[in-house]
């Protein structure tokens, strides 16, 4: 997502995006009883497809931390969960067509000028 923000036109002022899960509520969800035996479990865990998808569905479940900072250093910094993403069904072109057609057109008119007059 701080991502989105780095390419938003207009320029934002914008120096620093972060964003992260809060470890001792991803820790509680993941069932470690304390921060060592969360590290360890996440370091000898077997990352399989289903270990993988189980650990992004918790993600999903623990408060996020974010915080972005502008170039004099003030701070937006939220908690909240990441929201689940909804698929959105494509839609037909409509002004990209017809700009790329008025293209096309100037184009081929460009060219037949150019051809005329050589």
């Amino acid at each position: 997502m701080c991502l989105a923000f780095l390419f938003y036109y207009p320029a934002m002022n914008l120096s620093s995006c972060w964003s992260f899960p809060d470890i001792e509520s991803l820790r509680s969800a993941m069932g470690a009883t304390d921060i060592l035996t969360w590290i360890y479990m996440m370091y000898f865990k077997t990352w399989n497809d289903a270990e993988i998808n189980q650990y992004q569905q918790t993600l999903k479940t623990v408060d996020q931390f974010a915080i972005v900072l502008d170039s004099f250093n003030n701070g937006s910094y939220k908690t909240r969960t990441i929201p689940d993403l909804k698929v959105i069904p494509p839609a037909p072109c409509m002004s990209g067509c017809a700009i790329k057609s008025l293209a096309l057109i100037s184009l081929l008119l460009c060219l037949a000028v150019h051809w005329t007059s050589s």
